[in-house]
């Protein structure tokens, strides 16, 4: 087993390759049961495995992908609507995220703070592949819509 500087939780890591510019970090999840997100019901069936591939912060000065891989549980409940579902990962990698949740919130911090050009340098400098439009829609979905309240006033009258 391999250790590294940063926690993977629910997984064990099984190998690390470092390349010239990118470091690949393979790991697979090691709990044994889940519970089914819509009913609740804890299984231990595995129908199958699949793999995920979030980019992660760098470490010493390489990018960092993760090949994570994931289970699809069985419902063992027989009411339930979902047959399948699949293991959550949301200490480490959000539905459907290309990224880590540690990235994301990088990448978020730089899209609040810095121009989308100025924040895209940056991270490029830092090993983080990100274009400024990535940053700009970071920032447009962090943004809550403002229900301001309008008050009209009449001049003149």
């Amino acid at each position: 087993m391999v250790s590294l500087p940063f926690d993977l939780p629910g997984f064990e890591i099984s190998r690390v390759f470092a390349g010239q510019t990118q470091l690949v970090i393979t790991a697979q999840a090691v709990s044994a049961d889940v519970g089914c997100p819509a009913c609740n019901v804890i299984s231990q069936s595995v129908h199958s495995y699949y793999t995920r591939s979030p980019q992660d912060l760098p470490l010493t000065s390489k990018a960092v992908r993760l090949i994570l891989r994931v289970r699809r549980f069985r419902c063992l409940n027989p009411s339930c609507p979902k047959q399948t579902f699949a293991e959550p990962l949301p200490h480490l990698v959000a539905k459907n995220a290309q990224c880590t949740t540690r990235l994301s919130d990088t990448l978020q911090l730089f899209a609040a703070n810095l121009s989308a050009k100025l924040g895209g340098r940056m991270l490029k400098n830092l090993k983080i592949a990100v274009s400024p439009t990535t940053l700009l829609r970071l920032v447009k979905r962090s943004q809550t819509p403002v229900q301001a309240e309008v008050r009209v006033r009449v001049l003149g009258r």
